[in-house]
């Protein structure tokens, strides 16, 4: 649900930013920053959010290993996914929302700021599909505190990374929309 929530705060703030752009004649510095600080912005918020996400998807499959206890590692496991899952939605917002200030900064679209921000999106959905999920059902197997059908997480992972992808593709359309006066 959250996920949900993040795609539409995306798609909404993209959308005002493009049509803030296109309508407003302004000398507000937020919608004219500078293109190099625009990207020391962007290339930071990258790079943090890839330690981030990384450290808290180690530590989110570490939780299984250091615990003694099923119970204690199965809730211990559950806390840090949120915590990891929380972070790729909000990095990903984050930058989203930064491709479009610089692409509004160099004044016509830049393809690599939202192709980075799909890309760290898919490699961490898609991680967390094939490689955590899988850990832990392994886990439970082996604890044997699975009971039933083993979930399929891969078709969710999937349906993340196309609207993922289809909520970057509307930021950079409406941006470039945005652009031309």
């Amino acid at each position: 649900m959250f996920t949900l929530i993040i795609y539409i705060l995306i798609a909404a703030i993209g959308f005002i930013m493009a049509f803030l752009y296109k309508r407003a004649n302004t000398a507000s510095q937020f919608l004219h920053p500078e293109p190099k600080k625009a990207l020391r912005i962007y290339l930071s918020v990258f790079i943090v959010a890839i330690i981030t996400t990384f450290i808290l998807s180690w530590f989110t499959a570490r939780a299984l290993v250091s615990s003694p206890i099923p119970e204690e590692g199965n809730m211990q496991y559950n806390n840090l996914k949120s915590v990891m899952v929380f972070s790729i939605n909000i990095s990903f917002f984050l930058l989203v929302l930064l491709a479009n200030l610089y692409s509004q900064a160099l004044k016509r679209l830049a393809p690599a700021p939202y192709i980075f921000a799909i890309c760290f999106y898919v490699l961490f959905i898609l991680k967390d599909a094939y490689f955590i999920s899988d850990y832990y059902i392994l886990w439970q197997k082996s604890m044997q505190l699975i009971h039933g059908d083993i979930p399929d997480f891969t078709k969710t992972a999937w349906t993340k990374c196309c609207l993922g992808f289809g909520v970057t593709a509307f930021n950079a359309v409406a941006v470039w929309w945005g652009l031309r006066k």
